[in-house]
C-alpha cells in the first residue's frame, strides 16, 4: 500500500494508482505530501475516483474527532 498524503489529523490516505495526484500537485508547484494539496488537484487527475477517496478520509477524520481523548 502506498501512502498518498497525510491528512491534517495525521491519518494517512492511501490508494493504489494515485501517483497522478502527486504528480499533479508537483506540476502546480504544490507540496505533494500534504493533504490540502492533494484535495486541490484531485478533480484534475484523470482516471482517479477521487470523490471516494476524499469522502473516505473525511469520514475517518470525523470519526477520529468524535473519539474521546486518552491520556
Amino acid at each position: 500500500m502506498k501512502v498518498l498524503a497525510i491528512a491534517p489529523n495525521g491519518v494517512r490516505a492511501s490508494s493504489a494508482g494515485t501517483d497522478g495526484a502527486r504528480r499533479a500537485a508537483l506540476a502546480e508547484q504544490l507540496d505533494d505530501k500534504t493533504w490540502q494539496s492533494i484535495e486541490t488537484v484531485a478533480p484534475r487527475v484523470q482516471r482517479w475516483r477521487y470523490v471516494e477517496t476524499l469522502g473516505y478520509v473525511r469520514t475517518i477524520e470525523r470519526n477520529h474527532k468524535a473519539m474521546p481523548r486518552v491520556r
